[in-house]
């Protein structure tokens, strides 16, 4: 409910006194308050005033005496005749020159006034024409601090715009010229008539006038203000949850920040893009025209970057705008095995004509008795349509849309929690985030597993040395080896592979074990051949070279592999790169060799590893002299610096591919 009674103006200059030229609704200054004129020989109440402005979040006041007559109660006081003769609450709206250009708040009994004061300075030395005005929002007790900012936030945008065309054209002086002219004219030939007759003549002479007549009746009527200043200059709010009426359309939204978004999730608009459009500034971003017409309940946030060729990031950003504006909702998008159920808090009862008139608007051949029926039981989407018609699939999916645009159904999710057996705190494994950007498990929980799988690793590379046939219970490491493996396989396919990319490209990095980088110059007109967007300049050239292995045991094919072994151990400390063979390369822009670079990285990270770990089994066992194979893996357990960089490479490989998402 708005706490907003009134809005006002005062100006003073440096030849007249403060005046309060303009109050509306005129009417609502007595009728809230309940207030009665202090009876004969009571003390006079204090007129508070401002003492210190330090901090703009907390209004500091002290009791100034006065024995002005005029002065009684609150009501009494507001109810003095505005225009140059109603001097009381202008002088308190004006404050000095040390309190201008900031936040303005100011508590009179039950009262609350926000506003932002500004000074209109000449452009020559004519000190006279300087002059003070003050916007003012006159609001009830009981107002929320997020509504007070926003309140202020709305009258520092006016008092800017009203700065602009006074500097451009004159606007405001002819405005309060005007509000002045009607002011005296009243008075000389009309001075019986009531402060109501003022504001109406105001209302019929001045734009000004009318355009914070229309900031008041906005934020009543839905809780947004979206208006022209002098027809040029653009003033839009939203108001907080507290100060949204009773009767708005939609229910308020919840706070949405940009760490609560997901690349799943996606936004449903609370009205239809043909109603939404109009709304938009002229100067709108066109990523943002282009976002309202490709948005469909079906698509997610990843689905529409890449449909837009926008950065996730920036599809984010917009999401957020939307919600703040109660223009649009985060939802997970529409599938078939969703699960939809009335909401906890919907009151059948309460439901409005409105509401009722508008879902038979818009879908005629079907009850909206009957259709939340259907979910008062927990089902998947797909059971609500195996008994119609496929034709009418999309119809049952825009009615599933309108409930949820109007918080008549929720979605029920179900959370699966994994908890890790070993409790680990070995100080070389500990990572400095606690979670990953996707939400996840913290990655120091997969040590472990990692360490594990270097152990699997030491002890194939002790056996390839030794020619030695592993035994059966060398395979209790392989779950461990496929842990692994999906976590990279669902990072790679999940944050770094593109859309846009043909399968050729992607098994094309599977298949060589190196990848070089060099410069493409040739043709700097060249589109990427990885994405295929001629937009995009080909500026890098993949070379890809390297033996085929095999993924199962990451050994290298015979077929390929070279008769000289020097020339394989000499290259296993670099990330197991062996003795080309003839590749191929690939000419792509600087965005798809990012991605195709810790594509290659994740794809060939076990491998890699593998040979690391064969070369150091060498080094240890040509060092020390060891021959056992239990020595050689005692020793290498030992190695805690050499294990913890490796850790550390593997979570920074796998943190390096969620940036993609963001980017």
């Amino acid at each position: 409910m708005s706490h907003l009674l009134a809005v006002l103006l005062a100006t003073k200059d440096n030849v007249t006194p403060a005046r309060l030229l303009f109050w509306y609704p005129r009417e609502l200054a007595c009728s809230d308050t309940g207030s009665k004129p202090a009876p004969p020989g009571t003390t006079v109440p204090a007129l508070y005033s401002i003492q210190s402005r330090q901090d703009l979040d907390h209004v500091f006041m002290k009791p100034t005496n006065t024995k002005d007559p005029a002065f009684t109660t609150p009501a009494d006081r507001f109810a003095q005749p505005i225009g140059p003769s109603g001097t009381c609450l202008a002088d308190a709206l004006i404050p000095t020159s040390s309190l201008l250009n900031q936040k303005f708040e100011l508590v009179i009994d039950d009262f609350v006034f926000v506003g932002h004061p500004s000074l209109v300075a000449p452009k020559g030395d004519d000190k006279h024409c300087e002059f003070v005005y003050n916007v003012v929002f006159l609001l009830s007790a009981g107002v929320s601090r997020d509504a007070v900012s926003a309140y202020h936030a709305l009258a520092a945008r006016l008092s800017s715009s009203l700065r602009h065309q006074e500097e451009r054209k004159g606007h405001l002086s002819q405005e309060i010229r005007i509000m002045i002219e009607a002011h005296e004219q009243t008075d000389k030939t009309a001075s019986e008539e009531s402060p109501e007759y003022v504001i109406s003549m105001i209302l019929a002479q001045s734009q000004l006038a009318r355009n914070l007549r229309d900031v008041y009746g906005s934020i009543h009527d839905n809780g947004r203000v979206n208006v022209k200043i002098d027809g040029w200059v653009s003033v839009s709010m939203c108001a907080p949850v507290s100060e949204l009426p009773p009767a708005a359309t939609f229910p308020a939204p919840p706070s949405v920040t940009l760490d609560q978004l997901r690349p799943f999730h996606t936004i449903l608009l609370r009205t239809s893009v043909a109603a939404l459009s109009p709304q938009l500034l002229d100067d709108a971003s066109p990523v943002l025209r282009r976002l309202l017409d490709s948005l469909s309940p079906l698509k997610s946030f990843e689905e529409l970057s890449a449909e837009l060729d926008v950065p996730l990031s920036l599809v984010l950003r917009m999401a957020v705008h939307l919600v703040s504006w109660n223009e649009a909702k985060i939802i997970y998008p529409l599938c078939a095995t969703n699960r939809y159920l009335l909401s906890s808090s919907l009151d059948l009862g309460s439901l409005s004509v409105q509401t009722m008139d508008s879902f038979a608007s818009a879908f005629p051949d079907h009850s909206l008795a009957a259709t939340l029926e259907d979910y008062s039981h927990l089902r998947q989407l797909s059971e609500h349509m195996n008994a119609l018609a496929p034709e009418e699939d999309t119809e049952r999916l825009q009615i599933v849309a309108w409930l949820l645009q109007r918080d008549l159904v929720v979605i029920l999710r179900t959370f699966v929690f994994l908890v890790p057996f070993v409790a680990v705190q070995d100080p070389c494994f500990t990572s400095a985030d606690d979670e990953d950007a996707l939400g996840c498990a913290p990655l120091v929980r997969y040590c472990v597993s990692f360490l594990l799988l270097l152990l699997l690793f030491v002890q194939r590379s002790i056996n390839l040395l030794t020619h030695h046939t592993p035994r059966s219970k060398d395979m209790y490491f392989v779950p461990v080896w496929h842990q692994i493996n999906t976590l990279i396989s669902d990072r790679r396919a999940y944050a770094v592979q593109s859309t846009m990319w043909p399968p050729e490209f992607p098994k094309a990095l599977e298949e060589f074990s190196c990848l070089k980088i060099e410069e493409h110059k040739q043709n700097a007109r060249e589109g990427c051949e990885a994405c295929g967007r001629t937009g995009r300049v080909a500026s890098k050239t993949l070379w890809l070279t390297g033996d085929a292995y095999d993924r199962a045991t990451l050994l290298v094919s015979k077929r390929h592999s070279g008769d000289d072994d020097d020339s394989s151990d000499s290259s296993n400390e670099d990330g197991g790169r062996q003795r080309s063979r003839e590749g191929t390369r690939i000419n792509v822009g600087r965005f798809c060799c990012a991605r195709a670079q810790t594509f290659h990285d994740l794809t060939h990270f076990s491998f890699r590893l593998m040979q690391k770990c064969k070369a150091k089994a060498q080094r240890l066992a040509a060092d020390e002299g060891l021959k056992l194979s239990t020595e050689i893996v005692t020793r290498f357990v030992k190695e805690e610096r050499w294990i913890g960089a490796r850790f550390k490479e593997f979570t920074t490989l796998l943190d390096k591919a969620i940036t993609f998402l963001r980017s």
